[in-house]
């Protein structure tokens, strides 16, 4: 799917890296190389209205705190609440790894994706494992990449976007 610009709708949000209540545990090679020009961050949201129920991802791309990409999808209306949360990072990911993106830091507001992709949780869901295995072939396109738990109040631009797929908000393709 193309990307799109919502801008008109919903303004970019700059990030404000100093409200995180996180922790970070580093799963790919060498130490924090994230202190060069380039500072990308991912952040991604997905939200079920019934969990079970209708379904929406959205996710979005920083560099230095700018908003570089969008995007969001209906997923349809059968999707928990976590299947949601893992394909709105598999959205974003793969978008990372399409701009050539190496070093990446991950933000999302779902502590159990956070947590088990950390290694601090045990994915217990088979449903689940599609997309787990999907991200873990994501992660090898990247030579950094970590993930943070964050609060929802610190996610707000990929949860309206999510909201936004769930809702049927119409966008402008770019």
């Amino acid at each position: 799917m193309s990307s799109y610009s919502i801008l008109n709708f919903f303004p970019p949000i700059k990030q404000n890296t100093n409200n995180y209540n996180t922790h970070i545990l580093k799963i790919k090679k060498t130490s924090n190389p994230l202190c060069t020009e380039n500072n990308y961050k991912l952040h991604f949201d997905g939200c079920s209205k019934g969990n079970p129920g209708p379904s929406g991802i959205g996710a979005v791309l920083y560099n230095n705190n700018e908003e570089i990409w969008c995007d969001y999808k209906y997923i349809g209306v059968n999707c928990t609440n976590n299947e949601a949360e893992y394909q709105s990072l598999i959205l974003g990911l793969e978008e990372a790894v399409s701009q050539n993106i190496t070093k990446l830091s991950v933000y999302g507001d779902s502590q159990l994706v956070i947590n088990q992709l950390n290694g601090v949780y045990k994915l217990k869901k088979d449903k689940l494992r599609p997309f787990y295995e999907k991200i873990h072939d994501l992660i090898t396109h990247f030579e950094y990449i970590d993930f943070t738990h964050v609060y929802r109040e610190d996610n707000k631009r990929a949860d309206a976007l999510s909201n936004m797929a769930l809702n049927g908000v119409a966008c402008h393709k770019i």
